[in-house]
Parts: C-alpha cells; structure tokens; sequence
C-alpha cells in the first residue's frame, strides 16, 4: 500500500484509516476525485487527460441481444438525454406516492408533555422536579461565575505584563476542544453536593415491564435525569440522580414517534452511491447507515427517499447548504426504517430532442407503447462502455472459476487514461503490482487500481483473494451481467420463433414478486447493494413457476411468460428455448444444473423475469422549440422555486420534441421503452452521434442563413452603380453591421458549445460528444 505517514489517520491517503472511513472507497464509490456535488470538476493526473479526437468503441445493442419490436409503427429519430436534465427520475415509495421535493426547511417539532406516569407517586415526581430544577439553577450559577473569573483573570494579566497578554490569554483561557466524553459528562460544572443528590422509589413489588416504563417516563420527561435500579437490603430501589455521567439511551423525543428520519434526495447528474458516500463523510457516519429503496441513473435528475436512525434534520439541513447538484427536505420520522426493494417503481419525464418523425408516426408509436408494453431487455447499461473488455465476459470468467482470466481482463490496457495504460501495461509486461502501482498518481482511483493493491498484498498469484479487493457491488455486476446477456439473446430467440403468443413449454410464476419475496426483503442488508437497482427485484428470489400445457394454454397471456436468468435451482422451458439456453451455456463451458461455486462470495442464485414489461400512466405532449441548450422540463427544485419554462412561438421554433411521462416497475429500462417508441439504437455512441448532427445541422442552417442576406446585399449594392457618395458610405455602414451580426452569430454558437461542456463535465460520453462537435 502506497499511503504515507503524514496522511494516515483521517482516511487521506491510499491506506490511511481514520474517522469513520477505512481508505478511500465505500460501496464501490472512489473518492480521491472531486464530484460535482462539492462544486468541482473531476481531477486527472498530469499527462491523465482523455485523447481529443478518439471515441473508444461502444457495444450495440445487437452485440448484447437487443434485436426484436413489438410494434409494428414506423420509427423515427430521437436523441434522448441531450442534456442530463432531459432524463427526470422520481421514485415511487409503497404506498403509491411520487417522491418529491416540496420543502427545504426544518419541520417545526410539537413539544408534548410528559406526564406522570401512574406508578411514580406523586411526591416522587415533584421531588425530581425540584432536583433537576436545582441543578439546573447550579450549572448557570458556575457557568457565570467562570465567566467573571475569565475575565478578572484577563484584566489582572494586561495589568501585569501587557506585552505578554496575548500568548497568556490563549494558552490559560481559551477552551479546549471537548471530547465526546466531555460533552456528555457535567462533573466539571456540578459541585459535588448537587452530584450526590438522588431519589429513589421502592419497586420490590414491580415485575421488570412495569420498572422499565418507570425508567422510560422519569428518563423521557428529564433528560438530565440518570435513572438505575439497585438492590439493598433484599429489596429492589429506582434512584434517579443528576450530574455525573449520563445515560442518554432510549431519550428519543416521543413526539417524533418513530426513531427513522426519512427525507427526500434530490441530485443532479450524480450517482447514488457517489451522493450517499459524500453525505455520510459529511456527517461522519459509515455509507451503510444510509439506506435507500433503489439506486437512480447518474445523467439524470432524480428524487429518492433515504433514511437515517436517530437523524436530525437540522444537522441534515445544515449540511445541505454546502452542497452543489444535491438538495435535501421532506424530513420525517417513521417507525421502521427504509430498506432496499421498499418502492412500487419510478416515474419518468423524458425529454427526446431533433424529433424527425410526423406526429402521425409518433402518436402511433406511443399508442403501441401504451397498449402492448415493450420487450423487457436488459439496457446497454447494463454491460458497461468498454467494448474491448464488456462487463459480461469477466463475469463468465468469475463464473467459471477462472480467476487469473478475470483479473487479466479487468488489468487489460486500453487507451481510456494514458497514465492508467502506462500502469497496466507494466502489470502486463512484469506482473509487477508495486512497481504499477507506482506509475499512477496519489490523485487517481479506480477499480484497476484496488486489483493492483490486492494483487501486491496477497501475491500476484492469489487471483482470489486479490479480487476480492475489488468492491464487492463490482464483482456483482460482472455476474449478473453475464446472466443478462443469456437471457437477452434467449428473450429475442424465443420471439423469432414463437412470436408474441404463449406456447406450450413456456413458464408462467405461479406466486407474485412481492408475495414470493416479502421475508427476504426484510433480511436483505443494503451494505451488499450492487450498482443495478436490478439487484433489487432480483436477488434471494425464491419463485415458482409452472409450464404452459395443452390444458391450461388458454389461461395465459403474453405478459404471463417469463424467462429464467441462469443460476442455482432454476428451471428451464420445456421447448425449444431451454435447449437455447442451455447450448449457450454449454458454449461457454458451463452447464444449465449450475452447483454452487466453490468460493462462496460468487455464488449467484438464479430468478425468473418477464419476457414483457408494461407502461403505466404514460402521457406525452409534441412541442416546438428553438434553443437546442433550453430546459424543456422542470425539476422538483425549480418547480419548488416557482420557475417556469416560456414555450417557443410556432413560428419561432425549428425543432421537434416529445415530452414524456409513465410509470415503470422496479428493475426495468426506460431506454428500452422508448427504444420500443422510436425503434433507433439507444446506445451512447448512436444517441451522441445524432445530437452532435443535429448541433451541426444549426450552425450549418446559421451560417446559410448570414451568408444568404450577404449576397442579397451586395447584388442590391451592384445595381446601384448611379448612387452618390454618401450612399456609398452608408453600404459600408450596413456592410460592417452585417459583420458584426455575423461575429455575434458565432459567438452565441461558441458559448452554446461552451455550456454544454460545462454541464457535460464529469460525463465522460457526453464530454467527448461535444468535443467532437
């Protein structure tokens, strides 16, 4: 490990264990980078940028088995996620609500009194009433009195050595820092007398319930009270003191009714684990004491409720003021607590730009997606960006138990970072990790670089125990993006040969999701979260499903079917399909009766997914606009602001757009819904190369537009070889306007660019979109 001395101790440097944290990543996320909540843009080492004019190749959506429609509509083209803002995401929490952020401010508490509790007599209550009355009474009293010793003291020093007054004053005045211990103990400020006072109640004749609700009254309505029970005499006693060091367990205000702070999040192009590693440094907790339903996309605007035990929302309202891209409210407290799977769905409000389809064709695309759902596919997300290497193909190592080739494949040189080539290709060169390790700089974290420690820890032999330096939400995501890609192409197999009507051998579930996974859910610890909200619906699934009979064909529906991903206890379709699945499987050298792997931490159970997905609430709305950078939906922050966004006049506006919203089921793709829609690849490489020509297309139809009035000027200006001189003068006049407007043009061009590098910054795909453009 590569962590010096002078950083060890608050988590700084690569090694450095201090306060909460241990190292430099939690839940896969890698600090070390600024985010763009901090108001930063991300760090690269020198000689670390991304190469200007290349595009590292992308996977397609036929490479992963994305190739079949339901819809028979014709498509059109469509740029989804122009900008980040045009990809909103709000969640749906159990009871049907859309998460939304309508207040920033701290809810104003109702005090409700304790009262007496009927097994405290009277008199025992009135006299802790006067002890903690008198304590109280004590503690200001020496409080003032410290303070007029301060300051006499103060006096007394400028009175004998004036040049000397201020190193005097700051090393016998100034108040240390108070530790946890002090801030919890009153001895120093309490005379002794006041510490010894107690009172006691005899509980002799009380069961442990009834003392327990004693303890919990006295310690609820004074919490300056200690409460402890003792036996004397052969008898049981409650005393309750003050001073001294206090127990502040079970002193949960009761009018809060419920220990769990709930509150809204609401980000802005930042990833969930990203967002919940930067509020839990902020707050010095560990990340896992956050918990969330579901993790949201990064390029996106999104609400999502998390939750804290024992939150203040005060301490959370303060925080939120120092953070960019990231807002915080709806504080309330709730009995249980908020855990993984605990939502409906989302809602999403999507914004397609550079529409070139007629609204005949985009009704009758939408009108398709409303009545028959779309093909429940995996995204392209899910298999990563690296063509070279996908996500998938080192999850079929990790499957098959071949260690070294996952840990080759995870280390292979690619032009993404040079420095990060430089350092992998040492690794491939020597099978040196120190030596690596040494040619990346203290400002780079990544993945390749948690592999790399392992391997110089553990030995560049032991591939096991180096991966598992890899977080383990990492390690899930090769796996269960192995799964995907198998149930993809059986998916789009089983629609080339059947079609979209049940047959015999299909599987129908026999029991509902929620019904089937209603303990699990309770147990699942959001610590394992991997970085799909897939993992969600799908892990310690326990199903049943049953094949599609002669007898019983006519009961079911295409919506009914669904596909097995590969794993322990699954079944396979009694047709044709399973055989697919299973010469796939066979073709990779494993088989369909997976046993459970031989190291624990990779065994992945298999589940059952519908082959369709339906659309819920889906609505839209066809508009014009002019500006290619203009917000075209507000979020819940500017909604919460009042803002509002001014539609382009028809006359006005030069391009097409579709303004979407509907509802989806956890673990499903919108991408893939509006893919079904608009039938164009939703691969980033596609989607980027369509909204750079459409940026292209503007400035071209600028550009045509200047020089069209130019040449209308100046054959005007030939015509005219009679005019006088002053006329003469004033066609220069209106030549050098013409430039300007031309210059102006230009320069509002360069500042469009401008800004949506700016926005874009961080997003690697959208940064090198418009540096091409």
């Amino acid at each position: 490990m590569r962590g010096d001395r002078k950083h060890q101790g608050r988590g700084r440097g690569r090694g450095g264990r201090g306060g909460p944290h241990r190292g430099n990543r939690w839940r896969g996320g890698f600090r070390g980078e600024k985010s763009a909540a901090t108001g930063g843009i991300r760090e690269r080492g020198k000689g670390n940028e991304r190469p200007q004019n290349t595009m590292a190749p992308r996977l397609s959506e036929d490479e992963v088995g994305i190739t079949e429609f339901i819809g028979q509509h014709d498509g059109f083209k469509a740029v989804m996620k122009h900008r980040f803002s045009d990809f909103h995401v709000n969640e749906i929490d159990c009871d049907g609500n859309v998460v939304k952020l309508t207040s920033l401010e701290v809810p104003i508490e109702e005090q409700t009194p304790i009262l007496r509790h009927e097994l405290i007599p009277e008199e025992v209550w009135e006299r802790i009433s006067n002890m903690v009355l008198m304590y109280t009474k004590s503690k200001c009293r020496d409080s003032t009195q410290n303070r007029i010793a301060a300051s006499s003291g103060v006096s007394k020093l400028k009175q004998e050595s004036p040049q000397v007054v201020p190193d005097k004053i700051c090393e016998e005045n100034r108040d240390p820092p108070a530790s946890s211990e002090e801030q919890s103990t009153d001895t120093e400020s309490v005379p002794q007398k006041e510490e010894s006072q107690s009172v006691e109640l005899d509980v002799t004749t009380m069961d442990k319930d009834s003392r327990r609700a004693i303890h919990t009254c006295v310690k609820l309505a004074f919490k300056e009270v200690n409460s402890n029970t003792v036996d004397r005499d052969g008898k049981k006693f409650v005393t309750f003191s003050v001073g001294g060091a206090r127990d502040n367990r079970g002193k949960w205000p009761a009018s809060r009714k419920g220990e769990y702070l709930h509150f809204v999040v609401h980000k802005r192009n930042m990833d969930t684990s990203d967002t919940v590693n930067l509020i839990s440094e902020k707050l010095w907790l560990k990340p896992n004491t956050l918990t969330f339903a579901g993790t949201k996309d990064k390029r996106a605007i999104t609400s999502q409720l998390m939750c804290i035990r024992r939150g203040e929302p005060s301490r959370l309202f303060n925080l939120s003021k120092g953070l960019q891209n990231i807002y915080l409210g709806n504080y309330v407290f709730k009995e249980k607590s908020l855990k993984l799977g605990d939502l409906m769905g989302n809602q999403f409000r999507i914004a397609l730009r550079f529409v070139d389809g007629s609204d005949e064709q985009i009704n009758s695309g939408l009108e398709s997606l409303r009545n028959n759902g779309f093909i429940n596919y995996y995204g392209l997300q899910r298999f990563g960006t690296n063509k070279a290497v996908p996500t998938h193909c080192i999850g079929k190592a990790l499957f098959l138990g071949d260690w070294e080739k996952a840990v080759d494949l995870i280390l292979q040189p690619r032009d993404s970072f040079p420095v990060l080539k430089s350092a992998l290709d040492e690794w491939r060169s020597n099978k040196d990790a120190k030596a690596a390790l040494r040619k990346l700089p203290r400002s780079f974290h990544s993945l390749e670089e948690c592999l790399l420690q392992g391997l110089e820890k553990h030995g560049s032999k032991d591939f096991v125990n180096a991966l598992s330096m890899v977080p383990r939400n990492t390690r899930l995501m090769y796996l269960h993006a192995y799964q995907s890609l198998i149930w993809n192409k059986s998916v789009s197999q089983r629609i080339k040969e059947f079609g979209f009507q049940p047959v015999v051998g299909d599987l129908v579930l026999v029991k509902s999701e929620k019904e089937s996974n209603e303990e699990e859910c309770e147990s699942l610890d959001t610590s394992l979260l991997s970085s799909s909200e897939v993992e969600i619906a799908e892990r310690l699934k326990k199903q049943e499903v049953q094949y599609i009979t002669e007898n019983n064909i006519t009961d079911f529906k295409m919506q009914d079917i669904v596909l097995p991903l590969p794993g322990c206890n699954i079944v396979y379709p009694s047709n044709s399909i399973g055989d697919f699945m299973r010469n796939l499987l066979k073709e990779d050298g494993l088989s369909c009766e997976t046993k459970q792997h031989n190291v624990k931490q990779y065994n992945v159970g298999g589940t059952y997914r519908h082959i369709i997905a339906k659309v819920d609430k889906l609505d839209w709305e066809i508009i014009k606009f002019k500006d290619s950078e203009k917000d075209l939906i507000l979020g819940d922050y500017e909604e919460l602001k009042e803002r509002t966004i001014m539609r382009d006049q028809l006359e006005d506006a030069n391009y097409k757009a579709i303004i979407l919203s509907m509802c989806l089921e956890p673990s499903t793709y919108a991408t893939m819904a509006i893919r079904e829609v608009t039938k164009t690849d939703t691969s980033a490489f596609t989607q980027a190369s369509m909204s750079a020509a459409s940026v292209d297309v503007e400035n071209i139809q600028s550009t045509e537009v200047i020089l069209n009035e130019a040449s209308s000027t100046t054959e005007n200006m030939a015509t005219e070889d009679d005019i006088k001189e002053e006329s003469d003068d004033a066609q220069v006049c209106d030549s050098d306007t013409m430039t300007a407007e031309k210059d102006t043009v230009v320069e509002n061009e360069n500042k469009s660019v401008k800004r949506k590098i700016n926005e874009s910054l961080g997003d690697e795909i959208a940064e090198k979109k418009l540096k091409e453009t």
